[in-house]
Protein backbone atom coordinates (compact mmCIF):
# COMPACT_ATOMS: atom_id res chain seq x y z
CA UNK A 1 0.00 0.00 0.00
CA UNK A 2 1.17 3.37 -0.53
CA UNK A 3 -1.05 5.27 2.06
CA UNK A 4 0.80 7.31 4.82
CA UNK A 5 -0.92 6.15 7.95
CA UNK A 6 0.11 9.32 9.66
CA UNK A 7 -2.27 11.39 7.78
CA UNK A 8 -5.16 11.64 9.96
CA UNK A 9 -8.59 11.62 8.24
CA UNK A 10 -11.66 13.69 8.71
CA UNK A 11 -15.12 13.46 8.80
CA UNK A 12 -17.71 15.99 7.77
CA UNK A 13 -21.14 15.14 7.82
CA UNK A 14 -23.06 16.73 4.57
CA UNK A 15 -26.62 18.03 5.35
CA UNK A 16 -28.04 19.47 2.34
CA UNK A 17 -28.89 19.03 -1.09
CA UNK A 18 -26.87 22.03 -2.00
CA UNK A 19 -23.51 20.94 -0.75
CA UNK A 20 -24.12 17.34 -1.66
CA UNK A 21 -24.29 18.71 -5.20
CA UNK A 22 -20.50 20.37 -4.59
CA UNK A 23 -19.51 17.00 -4.03
CA UNK A 24 -21.30 15.16 -6.73
CA UNK A 25 -18.17 14.28 -9.23
CA UNK A 26 -15.96 12.99 -6.05
CA UNK A 27 -19.33 11.07 -4.62
CA UNK A 28 -19.68 9.44 -8.77
CA UNK A 29 -16.39 8.60 -9.04
CA UNK A 30 -16.06 6.20 -5.92
CA UNK A 31 -19.71 4.91 -6.62
CA UNK A 32 -18.81 3.88 -8.99
CA UNK A 33 -20.58 1.77 -12.41
CA UNK A 34 -23.36 1.08 -9.86
CA UNK A 35 -25.86 3.68 -10.89
CA UNK A 36 -28.25 3.01 -7.31
CA UNK A 37 -25.27 4.19 -5.68
CA UNK A 38 -24.43 7.62 -8.17
CA UNK A 39 -26.05 11.55 -7.54
CA UNK A 40 -28.66 11.02 -9.92
CA UNK A 41 -30.62 8.07 -8.53
CA UNK A 42 -29.97 9.07 -5.24
CA UNK A 43 -30.39 12.76 -5.51
CA UNK A 44 -33.96 11.50 -6.51
CA UNK A 45 -34.99 9.36 -4.19
CA UNK A 46 -33.93 12.19 -1.46
CA UNK A 47 -35.95 14.39 -3.17
CA UNK A 48 -39.31 12.46 -3.65
CA UNK A 49 -39.27 10.96 -0.18
CA UNK A 50 -37.79 13.46 2.25
CA UNK A 51 -39.98 15.05 4.68
CA UNK A 52 -39.97 17.24 7.70
CA UNK A 53 -39.16 14.55 10.08
CA UNK A 54 -35.98 13.43 7.85
CA UNK A 55 -32.60 15.04 7.95
CA UNK A 56 -29.59 14.38 5.12
CA UNK A 57 -26.48 12.63 6.58
CA UNK A 58 -23.92 12.22 4.36
CA UNK A 59 -20.29 11.28 5.90
CA UNK A 60 -17.67 12.77 3.75
CA UNK A 61 -14.12 11.35 4.64
CA UNK A 62 -11.19 13.16 3.26
CA UNK A 63 -7.42 12.67 4.21
CA UNK A 64 -5.78 15.93 3.78
CA UNK A 65 -7.12 17.02 0.21
CA UNK A 66 -8.38 14.04 -0.91
CA UNK A 67 -11.75 12.31 -0.97
CA UNK A 68 -11.52 8.55 0.19
CA UNK A 69 -14.81 8.14 1.14
CA UNK A 70 -18.34 8.81 1.42
CA UNK A 71 -21.49 7.13 3.71
CA UNK A 72 -24.78 8.00 2.45
CA UNK A 73 -27.24 8.01 5.51
CA UNK A 74 -30.32 10.09 6.37
CA UNK A 75 -31.59 10.38 9.99
CA UNK A 76 -35.75 9.72 10.34
CA UNK A 77 -37.41 11.26 13.86
CA UNK A 78 -40.18 9.69 12.59
CA UNK A 79 -40.38 7.28 15.05
CA UNK A 80 -40.03 7.51 19.06
CA UNK A 81 -36.45 7.07 18.29
CA UNK A 82 -34.21 8.79 15.88
CA UNK A 83 -33.02 6.35 13.43
CA UNK A 84 -30.08 6.46 10.98
CA UNK A 85 -31.18 4.92 7.66
CA UNK A 86 -28.98 4.11 4.18
CA UNK A 87 -29.73 6.69 1.79
CA UNK A 88 -32.17 5.48 -0.94
CA UNK A 89 -32.99 2.07 0.90
CA UNK A 90 -36.51 0.12 2.04
CA UNK A 91 -38.96 2.03 0.18
CA UNK A 92 -37.63 1.67 -3.50
CA UNK A 93 -36.14 -1.40 -4.33
CA UNK A 94 -32.66 0.67 -3.66
CA UNK A 95 -29.30 -2.64 -4.26
CA UNK A 96 -25.86 -1.78 -4.55
CA UNK A 97 -26.24 0.90 -1.82
CA UNK A 98 -23.48 1.04 1.16
CA UNK A 99 -20.09 2.37 2.04
CA UNK A 100 -18.00 3.81 -0.22
CA UNK A 101 -14.30 4.29 -0.26
CA UNK A 102 -11.47 4.65 -2.30
CA UNK A 103 -9.07 1.36 -2.98
CA UNK A 104 -6.53 0.31 -0.19
CA UNK A 105 -8.77 3.14 2.06
CA UNK A 106 -11.78 0.65 2.70
CA UNK A 107 -10.34 0.27 6.39
CA UNK A 108 -9.57 3.69 7.42
CA UNK A 109 -12.74 4.74 5.80
CA UNK A 110 -14.70 2.20 8.04
CA UNK A 111 -12.84 2.91 11.18
CA UNK A 112 -13.33 7.15 10.46
CA UNK A 113 -17.32 6.42 10.04
CA UNK A 114 -17.69 4.51 13.27
CA UNK A 115 -15.56 7.22 15.22
CA UNK A 116 -18.04 9.63 13.94
CA UNK A 117 -20.86 7.19 15.03
CA UNK A 118 -19.75 6.70 18.10
CA UNK A 119 -19.79 10.68 18.91
CA UNK A 120 -22.85 11.51 17.50
CA UNK A 121 -24.45 8.09 19.22
CA UNK A 122 -23.19 9.82 22.30
CA UNK A 123 -24.21 13.42 21.67
CA UNK A 124 -28.00 12.06 20.96
CA UNK A 125 -27.96 12.57 17.67
CA UNK A 126 -29.10 8.86 16.60
CA UNK A 127 -30.65 5.99 18.64
CA UNK A 128 -30.34 3.67 16.07
CA UNK A 129 -28.38 2.39 13.01
CA UNK A 130 -30.77 0.27 10.10
CA UNK A 131 -28.33 -1.15 6.75
CA UNK A 132 -30.68 -2.95 4.35
CA UNK A 133 -29.95 -3.39 0.63
CA UNK A 134 -26.43 -3.32 0.96
CA UNK A 135 -23.84 -5.42 -1.42
CA UNK A 136 -22.54 -8.21 -0.26
CA UNK A 137 -19.26 -8.67 -1.95
CA UNK A 138 -18.78 -4.42 -0.80
CA UNK A 139 -15.35 -4.56 0.60
CA UNK A 140 -15.57 -1.22 2.66
CA UNK A 141 -19.04 -2.81 3.58
CA UNK A 142 -18.02 -5.62 5.30
CA UNK A 143 -15.12 -3.64 6.70
CA UNK A 144 -18.16 -1.35 8.59
CA UNK A 145 -20.02 -4.28 9.36
CA UNK A 146 -16.66 -5.86 11.28
CA UNK A 147 -16.23 -2.87 13.19
CA UNK A 148 -19.73 -1.99 13.85
CA UNK A 149 -20.18 -5.40 15.85
CA UNK A 150 -17.03 -4.21 17.65
CA UNK A 151 -18.24 -1.26 19.13
CA UNK A 152 -21.91 -1.30 18.85
CA UNK A 153 -24.05 -3.42 21.14
CA UNK A 154 -26.99 -5.55 18.90
CA UNK A 155 -29.53 -3.12 20.01
CA UNK A 156 -27.70 -0.26 18.70
CA UNK A 157 -26.99 -1.92 14.82
CA UNK A 158 -29.15 -4.14 13.00
CA UNK A 159 -28.48 -5.21 9.55
CA UNK A 160 -31.38 -6.31 7.33
CA UNK A 161 -30.73 -9.25 5.45
CA UNK A 162 -31.99 -7.95 1.80
CA UNK A 163 -29.48 -9.59 -0.74
CA UNK A 164 -28.95 -7.63 -4.28
CA UNK A 165 -29.63 -10.23 -7.03
CA UNK A 166 -26.05 -10.63 -9.00
CA UNK A 167 -26.36 -12.59 -12.36
CA UNK A 168 -23.81 -13.88 -14.01
CA UNK A 169 -23.70 -14.26 -17.56
CA UNK A 170 -23.34 -17.85 -19.27
CA UNK A 171 -20.50 -18.56 -21.51
CA UNK A 172 -22.88 -19.16 -24.30
CA UNK A 173 -26.36 -17.72 -25.25
CA UNK A 174 -27.74 -21.58 -25.50
CA UNK A 175 -26.38 -22.10 -21.85
CA UNK A 176 -28.32 -18.78 -20.57
CA UNK A 177 -31.48 -19.33 -22.23
CA UNK A 178 -31.92 -22.82 -20.91
CA UNK A 179 -31.05 -21.39 -17.33
CA UNK A 180 -33.89 -19.71 -17.20
CA UNK A 181 -36.34 -21.50 -15.50
CA UNK A 182 -40.14 -19.95 -17.14
CA UNK A 183 -40.76 -21.34 -20.70
CA UNK A 184 -42.56 -18.47 -21.28
CA UNK A 185 -39.70 -15.72 -20.47
CA UNK A 186 -37.43 -18.18 -22.34
CA UNK A 187 -39.78 -18.22 -25.38
CA UNK A 188 -39.93 -14.92 -25.71
CA UNK A 189 -36.42 -14.23 -25.01
CA UNK A 190 -35.58 -16.41 -27.91
CA UNK A 191 -37.91 -14.58 -30.21
CA UNK A 192 -36.18 -11.12 -29.11
CA UNK A 193 -32.83 -12.97 -29.72
CA UNK A 194 -33.67 -14.14 -33.11
CA UNK A 195 -34.61 -10.96 -34.50
CA UNK A 196 -38.28 -11.43 -34.97
CA UNK A 197 -39.19 -8.48 -32.69
CA UNK A 198 -40.87 -6.86 -36.20
CA UNK A 199 -43.00 -9.53 -36.17
CA UNK A 200 -46.97 -8.95 -35.98
CA UNK A 201 -47.50 -9.85 -32.62
CA UNK A 202 -43.86 -8.98 -31.11
CA UNK A 203 -42.93 -5.64 -30.99
CA UNK A 204 -39.65 -4.18 -28.80
CA UNK A 205 -39.06 -0.23 -28.21
CA UNK A 206 -36.15 1.26 -26.45
CA UNK A 207 -37.17 4.76 -25.35
CA UNK A 208 -34.92 7.39 -26.80
CA UNK A 209 -36.37 10.59 -25.43
CA UNK A 210 -37.88 11.87 -21.70
CA UNK A 211 -41.75 11.14 -23.05
CA UNK A 212 -40.64 7.58 -24.22
CA UNK A 213 -38.69 7.09 -20.71
CA UNK A 214 -42.13 8.12 -19.11
CA UNK A 215 -44.35 5.78 -20.39
CA UNK A 216 -41.65 3.13 -19.92
CA UNK A 217 -41.96 4.04 -16.48
CA UNK A 218 -45.54 3.72 -16.06
CA UNK A 219 -45.98 0.20 -18.21
CA UNK A 220 -42.93 -0.81 -15.93
CA UNK A 221 -44.52 -0.26 -12.83
CA UNK A 222 -47.63 -1.50 -13.72
CA UNK A 223 -46.06 -5.39 -14.28
CA UNK A 224 -44.38 -4.29 -11.23
CA UNK A 225 -47.84 -3.66 -9.21
CA UNK A 226 -49.60 -6.61 -11.00
CA UNK A 227 -47.19 -9.15 -10.14
CA UNK A 228 -46.64 -8.54 -6.64
CA UNK A 229 -50.76 -8.25 -6.32
CA UNK A 230 -50.73 -11.77 -7.78
CA UNK A 231 -48.57 -12.75 -4.74
CA UNK A 232 -51.05 -10.93 -2.34
CA UNK A 233 -48.56 -8.36 -1.26
CA UNK A 234 -48.23 -4.65 -2.73
CA UNK A 235 -44.40 -4.31 -3.66
CA UNK A 236 -42.74 -0.92 -4.05
CA UNK A 237 -45.06 0.73 -6.16
CA UNK A 238 -47.46 1.28 -3.37
CA UNK A 239 -45.04 3.30 -1.44
CA UNK A 240 -46.00 7.03 -1.53
CA UNK A 241 -43.58 9.35 -3.67
CA UNK A 242 -42.67 6.37 -6.02
CA UNK A 243 -44.04 7.28 -9.07
CA UNK A 244 -42.61 11.47 -8.52
CA UNK A 245 -39.38 9.03 -7.46
CA UNK A 246 -38.88 7.53 -10.89
CA UNK A 247 -40.11 10.48 -13.07
CA UNK A 248 -36.91 12.48 -11.42
CA UNK A 249 -34.64 9.64 -11.63
CA UNK A 250 -35.68 9.24 -14.96
CA UNK A 251 -35.20 13.13 -15.94
CA UNK A 252 -31.60 13.15 -14.12
CA UNK A 253 -30.12 9.60 -15.44
CA UNK A 254 -31.74 10.57 -19.25
CA UNK A 255 -29.43 14.46 -18.43
CA UNK A 256 -26.46 11.99 -17.67
CA UNK A 257 -27.18 10.09 -21.26
CA UNK A 258 -27.38 6.95 -18.70
CA UNK A 259 -30.98 6.26 -18.92
CA UNK A 260 -32.27 2.68 -20.63
CA UNK A 261 -35.44 1.71 -20.88
CA UNK A 262 -37.11 -1.15 -23.24
CA UNK A 263 -40.81 -2.13 -23.24
CA UNK A 264 -42.13 -5.79 -24.89
CA UNK A 265 -45.50 -5.87 -26.50
CA UNK A 266 -47.09 -9.71 -27.53
CA UNK A 267 -50.48 -9.17 -29.83
CA UNK A 268 -50.93 -5.48 -28.64
CA UNK A 269 -50.39 -6.47 -25.25
CA UNK A 270 -47.86 -5.29 -22.72
CA UNK A 271 -45.76 -8.35 -21.75
CA UNK A 272 -42.52 -7.24 -20.59
CA UNK A 273 -40.50 -4.33 -19.35
CA UNK A 274 -37.37 -2.94 -17.95
CA UNK A 275 -35.41 0.13 -16.76
CA UNK A 276 -31.75 1.15 -15.78
CA UNK A 277 -29.09 2.87 -16.82
CA UNK A 278 -25.66 2.39 -18.77
CA UNK A 279 -22.35 3.59 -17.91
CA UNK A 280 -19.16 2.77 -19.37
CA UNK A 281 -18.41 -1.10 -18.58
CA UNK A 282 -22.13 -2.21 -16.99
CA UNK A 283 -25.80 -2.31 -18.26
CA UNK A 284 -27.59 -2.14 -14.81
Amino acid sequence: SNRDNSVMQQVQCIDSLEAWQRDRADFDHLAGDYFTRRFAWLSAWWEAYRNDATELCILKVTEGHETIGFFPLFIDRAADAIHLHLLGSGKACSDDIGLYAKSTYERAVAESCIHWLYEAGASGKWDRLILEGVRNDCVAMQELLRSLRNAFEASLFEQIDQPCLIATLKPTLKEYLDSIESSSQRKLLRKIVREEVDAPDTKARIATTLQEAHQDLLHVSDLHRARWVSKGEAGCTASVGFSDFLDRACAKLLEDQQWFSIIIQMKGQLAAGAIGAISANRLS
